[in-house]
């Protein structure tokens, strides 16, 4: 698919300059799966959580991180 391979090479070029990529609007375990295979840094997006406001985001980096395992 072109996406994939649009996603791969933009992965495998920050990686060639040393940077970190970050997957934004992540949605389902299918895409997580994808990326994670592909050796993308960070993800976010619905998966984990919708928009939150100023004060929940406060309660979110106070409380205990959940780190989720690779599926």
């Amino acid at each position: 698919e072109v996406a994939e391979s649009i996603i791969t090479s933009i992965i495998a070029v920050a990686h060639s300059m040393n940077m970190r990529t970050v997957a934004v609007g992540v949605e389902n375990e299918q895409q997580l799966q994808f990326l994670y295979e592909n050796k993308c840094d960070l993800v976010q997006g619905y998966m984990f959580s919708g928009p939150v406001s100023g004060d929940q985001l406060a309660d979110l980096i106070t409380e205990p991180t959940v780190l989720l395992k690779p599926v």
